[in-house]
């Protein structure tokens, strides 16, 4: 993913995150869920992180659950994310009831990205 850095903080419109939901291809692991599609406008890559309220009913655990994953992301970025070709547009939702450790979390989201490298080149 070309600029990943400054997608952080860019926002997927409304519009588009529906239509990811409707269509985009999923990937799954123990504790996050991966939706992503071929970004046609766009240049850059977006990410949309979610941590649903019905799994984590504290608003503090949500955010420091967002916080670890986009931390996760920005170190991924130059390591292995740089290899995807063409822009995407990424939902990631956490789907366990408990707070994560750092680097469990970490080896399952780096596996995550591999796989996700490996679909996105494969329908190039």
């Amino acid at each position: 993913m070309r600029n990943m850095e400054s997608s952080l903080n860019g926002k997927i419109p409304n519009k588009i995150i529906q239509e990811i939901y409707q269509s985009a291809e999923k990937i799954y692991s123990k504790s996050v869920v991966l939706l992503w599609k071929q970004a046609e406008q766009e240049n850059t890559a977006k990410i949309l992180i979610s941590v649903p309220k019905k799994k984590i009913k504290k608003a503090v655990d949500r955010n420091y659950i967002k916080r670890i994953i986009r931390e996760i992301c920005r170190t991924t970025n130059n390591n292995k994310l740089s290899s995807v070709s063409k822009p995407i547009w990424l939902i990631l939702i956490y789907n366990k009831t408990t707070k994560p450790e750092f680097n469990k979390l970490k080896t399952e989201l780096f596996n995550l990205f591999q796989t996700l490298i490996n679909s996105v080149n494969e329908s190039n």
